[in-house]
């Protein structure tokens, strides 16, 4: 924080005194107080980039001459051409889903240049596509985001939410809820993957790279994925953020 605002001499915390006590039972028999953190974050880490966050946003506006002025996306990033992302039944359906966080974008892999790179470089370029329209108006680099591959089987089924944000519980669990059904989910997923799961590629991108990421990072988290649909021609570009 201090890089982006030297001027800042104070945080802005939202939480009471209270938030940041616990009671536990011990020796011989008692209660005693103890220093924790406020419910909702799972570290410490966590809670200091929140309320580093928060602080920023609180601050009154930095005199012009401490500004610097920060580009909505990379030159390295080229504008996508017409034609990279093409009408699909998806848009109309996930319209309509009151309570979704996910957001789609569909690219066509002509733009993708498919037959150069390793798979990781075709789909950080269909990221880089996607992007333009996802993140528009805000700040990202889809140079620095780190792909893995990843199971489709295992992004499409329930987990247990300690385990981490895959694309089901992004779809089902936003942070208040929502009146989604399973037959929504799939309804989606076959305009998505029309021919099944099977044979599609799939990697998943960490999310430190866009500022879309940012508010989910905070508690609830943010999912990144993309899809190649070798048979269709197309990328399936599916990220999700959200935050209470």
């Amino acid at each position: 924080m201090k890089q982006t605002r030297p001027d800042a001499t104070e945080v802005f915390d939202p939480y009471p005194p209270e938030a940041y006590l616990d009671r536990v039972w011990d020796y011989p028999g008692k209660w005693y107080p103890v220093t924790a953190i406020p419910q909702g974050f799972k570290s410490r880490a966590a809670l200091v980039d929140f309320l580093a966050k928060n602080t920023l946003r609180c601050l009154p506006p930095a005199a012009p001459a401490q500004e610097e002025a920060r580009p909505a996306a990379p030159e390295s990033v080229p504008d996508a051409p017409d034609g990279a992302f093409p009408d699909d039944p998806v848009y109309a359906l996930v319209s309509g889903l009151e309570g979704l966080v996910v957001d789609y974008c569909v690219v066509d892999a002509a733009f993708c240049r498919t037959g150069e790179g390793t798979p990781e470089e075709k789909h950080r370029r269909a990221l880089a596509l996607a992007s333009q329209r996802l993140f528009a108006g805000s700040f990202f680099d889809t140079k620095k985001a780190k792909g893995t591959k990843t199971d489709l089987e295992t992004q499409l089924s329930p987990r247990d939410p300690s385990s981490g944000l895959n694309y089901r519980r992004a779809f089902f669990c936003p942070p208040h809820g929502s009146g989604l059904t399973e037959a929504d989910f799939l309804r989606v997923n076959a305009a998505l993957f029309p021919d099944g799961i099977s044979g599609l590629e799939a990697f998943c991108w960490s999310t430190d790279w866009a500022d879309r990421f940012s508010e989910g990072n905070e508690w609830w988290g943010a999912l990144c994925l993309t899809v190649y649909d070798k048979n269709r021609g197309r990328f399936l570009v599916i990220a999700a953020s959200a935050t209470d």
